[in-house]
């Protein structure tokens, strides 16, 4: 196993929100409401990048144990011996993968001590053809 080329420096979930579905149901016959996710990268400096990464899960169905809004935002940075495009494209790839995982991981801590017990959301796996946009945010300098 090789080393990554990146390094995830923080992990901070700015705003949480969590809110129990007081119609919820095991007897619902509706599929769960999938998550709306955006995705959003900052490139600040040569080598460090901060990615948001905004979850919403609205109660829409008696299937749905929680409504949730996560913010969670992850900032990277990677070695100085990659070349611009790999960096970026480094962070594009893994940064909101681990983000994603991070707030997964919350929201089951958070969940954990409510009424329908700690919910998990789904496994996912993010591409960067999964951003709202695909442009890399730039810090002026």
């Amino acid at each position: 196993m090789k080393a990554a080329k990146f390094t995830l420096e923080n992990l901070f979930f700015p705003e949480i929100s969590v809110k129990a579905n007081q119609g919820f149901s095991t007897e619902s016959k509706e599929l769960p409401t999938e998550p709306e996710i955006a995705i959003h990268v900052h490139r600040n400096g040569s080598d460090t990048f901060h990615v948001g990464l905004r979850l919403v899960v609205s109660a829409e169905f008696d299937s749905d144990k929680y409504g949730i809004e996560v913010l969670g935002i992850g900032t990277f940075s990677t070695d100085e011996s990659l070349s611009d495009e790999q960096k970026v494209s480094l962070i594009a790839r893994s940064g909101p993968n681990i983000v994603y995982s991070g707030i997964r991981d919350m929201i089951a801590t958070v969940t954990g001590r409510g009424p329908w017990s700690e919910y998990y959301l789904q496994p996912k796996i993010i591409g960067p053809e999964d951003f709202s946009s695909t442009e890399i945010e730039e810090e002026d300098e």
